[in-house]
């Protein structure tokens, strides 16, 4: 039976979410269960309800649960994205007090080279150059 056939048995249009299947479910059983009605046919259509319901409530549920996981999935990329980037963020930040680090040991050694190259130049100052 196709999936539109199980629609019209439960007297639904399609799409229908899950509480309106439930609900029209809910209604036809009561007006064909085999203990409130007694006609002969009510046996066939209660269980052709049975199946509607059934398929469609499975359905229902599997597209639910296709959304859940789609959902979740996204939610952790998303979450696995703020991690690398909060890595990647701590690795600059080390990289660039690195680098800070590396500059200022290159501006003390300038420092000290300037001390001891200015300090050779007075003692250069009092050479007399002789011919």
């Amino acid at each position: 039976m196709s999936s539109e056939d199980y629609y019209e048995i439960m007297g639904l249009k399609k799409p229908s979410d899950s509480n309106e299947i439930r609900k029209a479910y809910h209604k036809l059983a009561l007006k064909f269960h085999p203990d409130k009605n007694n006609s002969p046919e009510a046996i066939e259509i209660f269980k052709k309800i049975s199946e509607a319901y059934d398929v469609l409530s499975t359905s229902e549920k599997k597209k639910f649960t296709i959304s859940m996981e789609k959902r979740v999935s996204i939610k952790i990329i998303f979450n696995l994205m703020k991690i690398i980037f909060s890595i990647y963020s701590v690795v600059s930040l080390v990289n660039n007090f690195h680098l800070m680090v590396n500059n200022f040991h290159l501006m003390v050694n300038n420092f000290h080279l300037g001390i001891n190259n200015s300090h050779l130049e007075t003692d250069n100052s009092h050479l007399i150059i002789t011919r």
